[in-house]
């Protein structure tokens, strides 16, 4: 495959190249599932703003594939794969060394490290998804999309683009090569990429196409020394090490369908735990009693215990707190909107959010679609972190320790095995 001529013409110092001796990595990627950028200046154009929506339309499609976005989720998924017995302090360094350092270390090492450079092929069009309108696919999306459709225009399926990646040396290769490889196997970009959305397959020859179901299952078990080996309970960051993946065929002859029925499986296990979602609010069905979740948090809002005296002996989190925080809550037709989040602690590095230890990708193998769940390792939050719940109107908040790993995770994983999901 030819390099772009932007590419060649790259120079450092004295016009010499900035990488001389190290290999370009190029994969042309399509996208399989709707791509909810922002752009640069992070404003997406949102449903209730028609009067830049237009504007905000044409502007993300003609923003491309940001090459910052890129090497941002390259950073994640290498730093995913690297082995957490040799600690963090050597994962920054080694993370520097491979992506640059910011402004400079104690010894003088300063620069970008790897370099991305993206280009636009064909199809890069955005629009407002009327698939979005499926509750399943809108419950992934949600804050994205809604029961009424989209709340902010995407990428469409089926854009292609060119990604080609400089190594700072060619030391690094391998690794900026396996960082590229767990993107395309568990990765995506943009909003609710850990919901399915903005997933990309590769078209390039020898980079990550699978024919056959094996051929999918061979590139995951290409990574097992990490998803298999050591324990990675006390990581301090999201890891493969310890991770599970699961693997599913799934109905549909769409990335639509298939992606709603992946939601399905998602959706039904958080219903369990909790009411229903409905025109945006959690009802009871005539049929089935509120969960547990609902059930603790309503508790506490009434000046009990945060429990459900069905399943708890003492005050417990809701279950869907391990799914990610900040977990906003509402009560329907009752004014409560409690919300659960971690308490703020600079000293220990505890900030208030958490993203979901739980990835939902779409594979499509031929004409088939497959289903991946990868529920990552690593604590959940550090060690010491408290979660707290609050509610604007009541004038007090509990907090209790965050669990490492959160025991919903098993749970999960339990249920999706018993609908026939194999893990891989």
């Amino acid at each position: 495959m030819s390099i772009p001529n932007a590419i060649l013409q790259l120079t450092g110092q004295n016009g010499r190249p900035a990488c001389p001796t190290a290999k370009p990595i190029v994969v042309e990627v399509e996208l399989l599932t709707p791509l909810f950028i922002a752009g640069a200046d992070n404003q997406a154009g949102r449903r209730d703003s028609p009067d830049i929506v237009s504007d905000k339309t044409k502007t993300i499609a003609k923003e491309g594939l940001r090459p910052s976005a890129m090497k941002a989720a390259l950073r994640f998924w290498w730093r995913a794969g690297f082995d957490p017995s040799q600690g963090l302090n050597a994962l920054r360094a080694k993370e520097a060394e491979l992506f640059g350092w910011v402004s400079g270390d104690s010894r003088g090492h300063q620069g970008q490290g790897l370099i991305v450079r993206t280009e636009v092929l064909s199809s890069w069009n955005a629009e407002w998804p009327k698939a979005m309108r499926e509750i399943e696919l809108a419950y992934l999306a949600y804050g994205c999309a809604d029961s009424r459709g989209p709340l902010r225009p995407a990428i469409s399926p089926g854009a292609r683009a060119r990604i080609t990646l400089i190594p700072h040396s060619p030391r690094h290769e391998t690794e900026i090569r396996q960082a590229l490889e767990r993107w395309l196997l568990f990765g995506g970009l943009g909003a609710k990429a850990r919901r399915g959305f903005g997933s990309f397959v590769s078209l390039t020859d020898g980079m990550c196409i699978w024919k056959s179901e094996t051929d999918l299952r061979a590139a995951i078990e290409n990574h097992r020394h990490q998803v298999q080996s050591g324990s990675a309970q006390d990581c301090l960051w999201s890891t493969l090490w310890d991770a599970t993946v699961l693997l599913k065929q799934l109905e549909g002859a769409s990335w639509d369908a298939a992606l709603h029925a992946l939601g399905q499986y998602y959706h039904q296990f958080r219903k369990d735990l909790g009411a229903d979602l409905v025109q945006g609010r959690w009802q009871q069905k005539p049929d089935k009693p509120y969960g547990p979740d609902h059930n603790r948090v309503w508790n506490w809002l009434q000046g009990r215990g945060l429990r459900d005296p069905a399943v708890d002996t003492a005050d417990t989190l809701p279950d869907r707190a391990g799914f990610g925080l900040p977990l906003p809550m509402q009560f329907r037709n009752r004014p409560y909107k409690p919300v659960l989040e971690p308490v703020n602690d600079e000293q220990k590095y505890i900030g208030d959010r958490r993203a979901s230890p739980v990835i939902l990708r779409l594979h499509k193998v031929g004409n088939q679609f497959y289903g991946l769940v990868l529920v990552l390792g690593g604590r959940f939050l550090p060690e010491g972190a408290q979660v707290q719940i609050r509610e604007q109107s009541i004038r007090r908040k509990l907090a209790l320790p965050a669990p490492a790993p959160p025991p919903v995770l098993a749970k999960f994983i339990d249920y999706l095995l018993n609908l026939g999901f194999v893990r891989v």
